[in-house]
């Protein structure tokens, strides 16, 4: 629906995960929000927290690597592309032990925070079942 219309066009696609890209793309169109690139919104984070020590400057910088290898690793450009889901690939790609992992997820949990507050990406409702999930390993 734009302008409270619906829409009716062709994707041009038969794969449904490019067809979402393709139809979140429209919506942000229609909402006139610019769609906020990854490695964009890991500076404007890093820039806002500053003023922390030096040692929880360096954990933030490692943990948003490993986030941006891996999004750079699958076809993750935006912020808003990124869902829990692909949060548990992250979690097996990085198969580090639980208080390492639990540390990584507070971090990980600001982060997108800060994406949220900000409005470049929605708050995804199965955010708490599947970090429950990922947090029992």
């Amino acid at each position: 629906m734009v302008n409270g219309k619906r829409v009716r066009t062709s994707l041009k696609t038969r794969d449904i995960q490019r067809a979402a890209r393709r139809l979140a793309e429209m919506e942000e169109e229609a909402l006139g929000r610019p769609r906020k690139a990854l490695s964009d919104a890991i500076e404007a984070f890093q820039a806002q927290r500053a003023e922390h020590a030096p040692e929880t400057r360096r954990k933030y910088k490692r943990v948003l690597t490993f986030l941006s290898d891996y999004c750079a690793r699958e076809p993750l450009r935006y912020v808003d592309q990124i869902a829990v889901e692909n949060l548990d690939g992250y979690a097996l790609w990085r198969n580090k032990t639980n208080w390492t992992w639990i540390k990584e997820i507070e971090i990980l949990r600001q982060f997108f925070s800060f994406c949220i507050d900000r409005e470049w990406t929605r708050k995804n409702r199965s955010e708490r079942r599947s970090s429950a999930r990922v947090c029992s390993k």
